[in-house]
């Protein structure tokens, strides 16, 4: 199943739980064998692989054991400041302000039709 990120929480971890199922079949490795190299209990194992809602810590555990860490890098990829970023403040901005509205003085609804 593609993810097109539209999808609710449940479905997304149902898809995860399952692509973490595939992974582990095509490494060869049982639920018990997992669970053991993870340092998790099988049925937190069989818990992640039907989608059910779990600790991230398992979550990444079960992941590290598959050797999938890695791929976080694709998903979640360190931020470089861009060119403009250092040359506007010379450095990596490390929080974000809230911008101020525009104030539509002098707009008057219905002023748009004459």
């Amino acid at each position: 199943m593609r993810l097109y990120g539209t999808e609710n929480n449940i479905i997304i971890m149902k898809e995860l739980g399952e692509r973490l199922r595939q992974t582990r079949i095509a490494s060869e490795y049982t639920q018990a064998d997992i669970a053991e190299r993870a340092g998790l209990s099988k049925r937190t194992v069989e818990r992640i692989e039907s989608g059910d809602n779990q600790n991230l810590f398992s979550i990444l555990n079960l992941m590290r054991a598959l050797d999938l860490l890695s791929h976080l890098e694709v998903v979640i990829p360190e931020q470089q400041p861009s060119p403009e970023m250092l040359f506007k403040y010379g450095k990596t901005k490390k929080r974000v302000r809230k911008k101020e509205q525009s104030s539509a003085k002098g707009f008057i609804w219905g002023d748009d039709l004459n």
